[in-house]
């Protein structure tokens, strides 16, 4: 599978784009604990239909995958409006979707045919001490492995 090495080499590219600095960026969400004010992470799961296009020896000769899962972005700040943190949240979406749309195949990854987002989501809640936005990226990634 490409699962990890996909995530690995997006979250490589997110890092290294600018609008990201000072994001912290983590593989899966570090805590509430540990995240710092914005933070970028992948959901716990990724799921989609795998092909087995041939089998010999019963070892899989060449697997086709069309895997999804999902990137967040989390904004948390204290003493801002929801729009500030809405705001932001676009901001740091709009640079993720540039990440995808220059780099559809992740730097030439091996067996990677397409990276690509296939829906988003946007929530707001505030309370008394901070504001919190949460976005949802879901990200396809389309292979075939020989």
């Amino acid at each position: 599978t490409n699962a990890v090495a996909a995530k690995s080499a997006l979250l490589a590219l997110i890092q290294a784009n600018a609008t990201f600095t000072g994001v912290q960026v983590e593989y899966a969400y570090p805590g509430l604990s540990l995240e710092k004010r914005e933070c970028v992470y992948f959901d716990e799961s990724i799921e989609g239909p795998v092909g087995l296009a041939s089998m010999r020896g019963g070892l899989a000769l060449k697997r086709d995958e069309d895997l999804t899962t999902l990137l967040r972005i989390k904004i948390r700040k204290p003493g801002v409006t929801i729009l500030v943190n809405e705001t932001r949240a676009v901001v740091l979406g709009t640079a993720f979707e540039g990440v995808i749309a220059t780099n559809p195949t992740l730097g030439d990854l091996t067996g990677l045919k397409l990276a690509k987002i296939t829906n988003f989501a946007m929530t707001s809640v505030i309370d008394d001490e901070f504001a919190t936005t949460h976005v949802a990226y879901g990200v396809s990634f389309q292979s075939h492995n020989t």
